[in-house]
Protein backbone atom coordinates (compact mmCIF):
# COMPACT_ATOMS: atom_id res chain seq x y z
CA UNK A 1 0.00 0.00 0.00
CA UNK A 2 2.54 2.69 -1.10
CA UNK A 3 1.17 5.55 0.31
CA UNK A 4 2.53 8.63 -2.43
CA UNK A 5 1.12 11.53 -1.32
CA UNK A 6 -0.78 12.59 2.10
CA UNK A 7 -2.54 16.44 1.81
CA UNK A 8 -4.68 18.87 3.67
CA UNK A 9 -7.03 21.09 1.12
CA UNK A 10 -10.46 21.71 1.36
CA UNK A 11 -11.37 21.34 -1.92
CA UNK A 12 -9.79 17.56 -1.90
CA UNK A 13 -10.62 16.83 -5.50
CA UNK A 14 -9.51 19.61 -7.67
CA UNK A 15 -7.40 20.41 -10.88
CA UNK A 16 -4.10 21.20 -9.18
CA UNK A 17 -4.52 17.11 -7.68
CA UNK A 18 -5.61 15.84 -10.50
CA UNK A 19 -3.61 17.62 -13.29
CA UNK A 20 -0.49 18.20 -10.91
CA UNK A 21 -0.06 15.28 -8.07
CA UNK A 22 -2.02 12.65 -9.84
CA UNK A 23 -0.24 12.92 -12.89
CA UNK A 24 3.16 13.51 -11.71
CA UNK A 25 3.06 10.70 -8.68
CA UNK A 26 1.18 7.95 -11.21
CA UNK A 27 -1.59 7.41 -8.44
CA UNK A 28 -3.68 5.41 -9.56
CA UNK A 29 -6.38 5.92 -5.62
CA UNK A 30 -7.23 8.50 -4.19
CA UNK A 31 -8.74 8.24 -0.76
CA UNK A 32 -10.43 11.00 0.75
CA UNK A 33 -10.59 10.85 4.35
CA UNK A 34 -13.85 13.15 5.99
CA UNK A 35 -16.62 11.90 7.90
CA UNK A 36 -19.27 14.19 6.22
CA UNK A 37 -18.28 13.39 2.61
CA UNK A 38 -18.24 9.19 4.26
CA UNK A 39 -22.02 9.59 4.35
CA UNK A 40 -22.66 12.25 1.43
CA UNK A 41 -22.66 9.61 -1.29
CA UNK A 42 -23.78 12.55 -3.98
CA UNK A 43 -20.63 15.00 -3.17
CA UNK A 44 -18.78 11.71 -3.71
CA UNK A 45 -20.24 10.72 -6.97
CA UNK A 46 -19.82 14.49 -8.42
CA UNK A 47 -16.30 14.01 -6.85
CA UNK A 48 -15.40 11.10 -9.03
CA UNK A 49 -16.44 13.03 -12.38
CA UNK A 50 -13.26 14.81 -12.22
CA UNK A 51 -10.92 11.88 -12.01
CA UNK A 52 -10.19 9.56 -14.42
CA UNK A 53 -12.24 6.57 -14.96
CA UNK A 54 -8.79 4.02 -14.19
CA UNK A 55 -8.18 5.43 -10.69
CA UNK A 56 -9.96 4.47 -7.70
CA UNK A 57 -12.17 7.36 -5.11
CA UNK A 58 -13.47 6.19 -2.27
CA UNK A 59 -14.43 8.07 1.20
CA UNK A 60 -13.92 7.39 4.66
CA UNK A 61 -14.57 8.74 7.82
CA UNK A 62 -10.90 9.37 9.98
CA UNK A 63 -11.87 6.30 12.05
CA UNK A 64 -12.67 4.00 9.36
CA UNK A 65 -9.50 5.11 7.17
CA UNK A 66 -7.17 4.72 9.87
CA UNK A 67 -8.67 1.48 11.11
CA UNK A 68 -8.00 0.16 7.12
CA UNK A 69 -4.50 1.68 7.14
CA UNK A 70 -3.74 -0.24 9.98
CA UNK A 71 -4.63 -3.33 9.01
CA UNK A 72 -3.11 -2.70 5.56
CA UNK A 73 -6.67 -2.75 3.52
CA UNK A 74 -6.14 0.51 1.21
CA UNK A 75 -6.00 -0.27 -2.25
CA UNK A 76 -2.10 -1.76 -2.68
CA UNK A 77 -0.60 1.09 -5.23
CA UNK A 78 0.05 4.88 -5.61
CA UNK A 79 -2.39 6.11 -3.30
CA UNK A 80 -3.66 9.71 -2.33
CA UNK A 81 -4.91 10.42 1.24
CA UNK A 82 -6.91 14.29 0.92
CA UNK A 83 -7.86 15.42 4.21
CA UNK A 84 -10.22 18.48 4.00
CA UNK A 85 -9.61 19.89 7.95
CA UNK A 86 -6.32 20.08 9.65
CA UNK A 87 -8.02 18.77 12.86
CA UNK A 88 -8.97 15.91 10.91
CA UNK A 89 -5.44 15.12 10.00
CA UNK A 90 -4.41 15.51 13.21
CA UNK A 91 -6.80 13.01 14.58
CA UNK A 92 -5.86 10.73 12.33
CA UNK A 93 -2.65 10.56 14.13
CA UNK A 94 -3.80 10.39 17.20
CA UNK A 95 -5.93 6.89 16.48
CA UNK A 96 -2.16 5.57 14.97
CA UNK A 97 -1.98 6.48 11.44
CA UNK A 98 1.73 7.80 10.94
CA UNK A 99 3.57 9.59 7.58
CA UNK A 100 7.21 11.37 7.21
CA UNK A 101 5.52 14.28 5.72
CA UNK A 102 1.76 15.74 4.67
CA UNK A 103 1.06 18.54 1.40
CA UNK A 104 -0.78 21.42 2.96
CA UNK A 105 -2.16 22.51 -0.01
CA UNK A 106 -5.85 25.39 0.10
CA UNK A 107 -6.86 25.97 4.59
CA UNK A 108 -8.79 28.84 4.39
CA UNK A 109 -10.85 28.30 7.69
CA UNK A 110 -9.84 31.31 9.34
CA UNK A 111 -8.39 35.29 9.28
CA UNK A 112 -4.62 34.69 9.69
CA UNK A 113 -2.88 34.21 6.65
CA UNK A 114 0.00 32.08 6.43
CA UNK A 115 0.47 31.86 3.04
CA UNK A 116 -1.62 32.53 -0.30
CA UNK A 117 -3.31 29.41 -0.01
CA UNK A 118 -3.44 29.04 3.96
CA UNK A 119 -5.32 31.33 6.46
CA UNK A 120 -5.98 29.49 9.80
CA UNK A 121 -8.03 30.03 13.01
CA UNK A 122 -5.24 31.04 15.86
CA UNK A 123 -6.13 27.31 17.40
CA UNK A 124 -5.23 25.79 14.52
CA UNK A 125 -1.57 26.53 14.64
CA UNK A 126 -2.32 23.91 17.75
CA UNK A 127 -2.14 21.19 15.25
CA UNK A 128 0.31 22.65 12.98
CA UNK A 129 2.92 22.86 16.02
CA UNK A 130 1.53 19.16 17.04
CA UNK A 131 2.34 17.90 13.35
CA UNK A 132 5.80 19.01 13.42
CA UNK A 133 6.38 18.31 17.01
CA UNK A 134 5.48 14.52 15.99
CA UNK A 135 8.30 14.56 13.98
CA UNK A 136 6.27 14.89 10.57
CA UNK A 137 7.46 17.51 7.83
CA UNK A 138 4.85 19.64 6.64
CA UNK A 139 4.78 20.56 2.63
CA UNK A 140 3.60 23.85 1.59
CA UNK A 141 3.46 23.26 -1.78
CA UNK A 142 0.36 23.95 -4.41
CA UNK A 143 2.02 21.63 -7.03
CA UNK A 144 4.87 19.00 -7.30
CA UNK A 145 6.70 21.58 -8.88
CA UNK A 146 6.29 24.37 -7.08
CA UNK A 147 9.51 25.49 -4.66
CA UNK A 148 9.06 24.18 -0.97
CA UNK A 149 8.60 26.15 1.65
CA UNK A 150 9.32 25.55 5.38
CA UNK A 151 6.78 26.13 7.96
CA UNK A 152 9.10 27.61 10.38
CA UNK A 153 10.40 29.76 8.03
CA UNK A 154 6.88 32.26 7.40
CA UNK A 155 7.43 35.26 10.26
CA UNK A 156 3.73 34.96 11.03
CA UNK A 157 3.48 31.63 11.64
CA UNK A 158 6.53 31.58 13.56
CA UNK A 159 5.12 35.08 15.82
CA UNK A 160 1.86 32.73 16.06
CA UNK A 161 3.19 30.20 18.31
CA UNK A 162 5.68 32.68 20.19
CA UNK A 163 8.73 32.20 18.20
CA UNK A 164 11.44 34.86 17.40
Amino acid sequence: MPIVLVRIDERLIHGQVIVGWVKFLKATAIIVVDDEIEKDKLRLEAMKLAVPEHIKVEAYSVALAVEKYLHHDLPDRNVIILFSRLKDFKRSLDLGFTTREVNVGCVHSGEIKILSNIAIKAEEAYYLVEIQKSGIHLDLRALPGDKRIELQDIPIYRKLIGQK
